[in-house]
């Protein structure tokens, strides 16, 4: 009886292809935007010596939604780049190492933060620095849940 209840339907490439990149644009600033919030929040803390001070707990959750929300608008570009590069990498080129995640964060923190630059050249000049960790923890939260995607339009070629 368990055997009917799994598909053993292979995804198609292009199929797989869109499931993975929607992942990575879903969940991919999800993640940023809490290694950011996380990295800000004990920042703060620690520069407090672990006193919550003045913004208290209501100030932390307003910056958790101010962050959720600017991650996504901000975010979803880096997240879309590096959903391609992985899913590309991982479906016709059939490489889905620990390697491919990382050269996709690099990869989309440089052309992600190119086009910020000409998008806000004032505001933010040489800011890859600070997007690429973010870039390569969201990346690699979302290389490991699609993984498996990957690896079943393997079995179908």
């Amino acid at each position: 009886m368990a055997e009917r209840l799994v598909s053993t339907q292979q995804p198609s490439r292009i199929g797989a292809f869109a499931l993975v990149v929607l992942i990575f644009v879903g969940l991919g600033p999800l993640v940023g935007s809490l290694a950011l919030w996380t990295a800000a929040s004990v920042s703060k803390l620690v520069a407090a010596n672990g006193n919550i001070g003045s913004p208290g707990p209501v100030g932390y959750l307003a910056a958790l939604w101010l962050i959720l929300f600017f991650g996504y608008v901000v975010g979803i570009g880096y997240a879309l780049i590096a959903g391609i590069l992985v899913a590309t990498a991982g479906i016709w080129g059939r490489r889905n190492n620990f390697l491919v995640p990382a050269v996709a964060a690099l990869a989309a923190s440089a052309l992600g933060s190119y086009a910020v630059t000409l998008y806000f050249k004032p505001m933010h000049e040489g800011n890859l620095i600070g997007v690429f960790p973010i870039c390569l923890i969201a990346t690699f939260v979302c290389w490991y849940f699609t993984r498996g995607i990957v690896r079943k339009t393997w079995q179908s070629a």
